[in-house]
Order: structure tokens, then sequence, then C-alpha cells
């Protein structure tokens, strides 16, 4: 069988075309792997840090946004304030201790020793329309530090759309401050 320069040279190009189309593939499988992460850990959260004794400090702090409003800025994403933050017990890691509160780190005289939870229903989590796909989706908030020295902190605080349809947690609003909110 004979081969001619030409044949390898259009087999070098499809191959180098094959290769190029495999790596787009593995680079698509793994920003979906990196979202689908991050989206477990947000739902992980979100049924836990009710419990959190300094929100944000030590990981990411999520919960259920009521409401909000949205103060536009020249450059980038809203910020959002008066947040009405919530939980709904049934979805929480334990449903009947959220009830009670969330307990004190410390007790001080006159104090209770447990910390009331904001609660609400799962109807009563704002809805946006899902940026990348335009279905309803739930607002959620998050709230950390990104940022810890002994000359300052950096918080940031987001809401996201959760849609339930394209599995997104797409960022509608994003502040950072150089101290908590």
């Amino acid at each position: 069988m004979h081969i001619s320069a030409k044949e390898l040279q259009a087999a070098a190009k499809r191959i180098k075309i094959a290769k190029d189309d495999a790596d787009r593939e593995i680079q698509e499988i793994e920003d979906k792997a990196s979202r689908l992460e991050e989206l477990h850990r947000l739902f992980s959260r979100l049924s836990r840090s009710w419990q959190d004794h300094d929100p944000g400090k030590y990981g990411i702090h999520v919960f259920f946004v009521r409401d909000y409003v949205l103060t536009p800025q020249p450059h980038g994403l809203p910020h959002a304030q008066d947040i009405e933050k919530f939980w709904v017990a049934e979805l929480a890691n334990d449903p009947e201790e959220i009830k009670l509160g969330r307990k004190r780190r410390y007790v001080y005289a006159g104090e209770s020793e447990r910390v009331a939870v904001p609660l609400g229903e799962l109807s009563e989590v704002k809805r946006e329309k899902c940026p990348d796909c335009a279905n309803e989706g739930l607002v959620i908030g998050t709230y950390y530090q990104t940022y810890d020295s002994s000359e300052g902190d950096d918080w940031e605080k987001c809401l996201h759309v959760l849609c339930l349809n394209c599995l997104t947690a797409t960022t509608i609003a994003r502040q950072v401050m150089d101290g908590r909110f």
C-alpha cells in the first residue's frame, strides 16, 4: 500500500482537528462538573448556614431571599440592599432544631441561650427570571469573607438566581466591602 505525503498531511490535519474537538469537549465537561460542584456546595450550605455563629467568616453563608432592592452601579453588577434573608425549616439539616433557634457560642448574663432564626415557607422565596434560560428561579444570597488580615478584611455579598431547569446559580448582584456588611 502506497501512502503519499499529501495523505499523511491530510491525516495530520484531521488528527489535529479531532484533538482540538476532544480538548473542547473535555473543557466543557470540566466546566459543567465545576458548576455542579458549586451548586452542590450551595445546596449543602443552604441547609446548614442557619447554624453559623459567625456568618461568612469560616465558609460561605447561604440563605433564601424574601425581598431585596437593587442599586445600579456604573460598572459591574448592581448592589443589593435591604435583603430579607430566611431559611425554610423543612429543608434544614435539623428541622426541629432550627425552630428553637441557633445556639449562642457564648452566653452572657441576661441573654437567651438561643438566637431566633428567620424562618419562612418555600413559597415566600423571591422569584426571578434565570438570565441563562429565562425560566423562573429562586433567589438565594451568599455572604463570606474573601480576605482576612490584621490590616483589614474583604467581604462579599451576592444574590443569585438558582435555576432548577438549567442547574445554574447565576449572580445578579455583587458587592465587596473592606468590612462586614
